[in-house]
């Protein structure tokens, strides 16, 4: 089931271009910035020559996220590897919001989210009428604490209701019907063995996770053996 309902990143993209007031509208946050703990929210511009030379990336395969000129609005956590001491886990730039499409289209009735970041798929799914309510875990103290306040302006506890715990000790005090899972910085193969487990220890009619096709191709393109390494398997090579 699924399987039939993953939307391909041209899918998605293209659902974002044709009705972009939909989409962009349920996904796009407000919430406000600010700085605690280990993390921060704040906004960001992309002009139009740095959209640019983001672009010349796709040859190495990162064009195809860059972010179109405008202001956006990203979530950090410190990262001493990086020179800023920053990194970002999340933003509502086009190509998150295209990750997200699946949740917003086939999440319903009682919902769970793991992991609250901006929220955009928590608000976005709390303004659907095909949603009951939703309830986010997020084990992160600091990103509640930048997010909460905004969050109880604009939902009440029963249409929407955090709880702070970690995703994968967290008990469910309820059956949910549909769940959406996003508690990974980066895009990695490495994600695949934590999608199974959350899968299997929160059973839903629908469940999907941010990101599964990518991980998925990178598992599957570090399997594939290149044609050097085929020749030298042949006998007699």
């Amino acid at each position: 089931m699924d399987k039939m309902m993953q939307v391909s990143d041209y899918d998605a993209m293209r659902l974002i271009a044709e009705d972009p007031m939909r989409y962009a509208g349920m996904l796009r946050t407000s919430a406000p910035e600010g700085e605690r703990g280990n993390f921060r929210i704040r906004r960001f511009t992309v002009s139009e020559e740095s959209y640019t030379r983001q672009l010349m990336d796709t040859v190495h395969g990162l064009g195809m996220r860059a972010p179109p000129a405008g202001e956006y609005t990203a979530l950090d956590y410190r990262n001493a590897e990086k020179k800023s001491g920053w990194a970002v886990m999340m933003s509502d730039t086009p190509a998150e919001m295209a990750d997200h499409i699946p949740a917003i289209r086939f999440c319903k009735g009682h919902v769970l989210i793991t992991g609250l970041g901006l929220a955009m798929v928590a608000e976005g799914l709390c303004r659907r009428p095909a949603v009951d309510s939703v309830t986010v875990v997020e084990k992160d103290a600091d990103v509640i604490a930048l997010m909460q306040d905004y969050l109880r302006e604009e939902w009440d506890e029963d249409r929407l209701r955090i709880i702070h715990a970690d995703a994968f000790t967290w008990r469910a005090d309820r059956k949910f019907d549909t769940a959406w899972h996003d508690i990974w910085p980066t895009i990695s193969d490495e994600n695949l063995p934590e999608m199974y487990k959350l899968r299997k220890r929160y059973p839903a009619r629908w469940t999907g996770f941010w990101a599964e096709k990518q991980c998925n191709s990178m598992r599957d393109f570090i399997k594939k053996p290149s044609r050097e390494a085929a020749l030298r398997a042949l006998p007699g090579i």
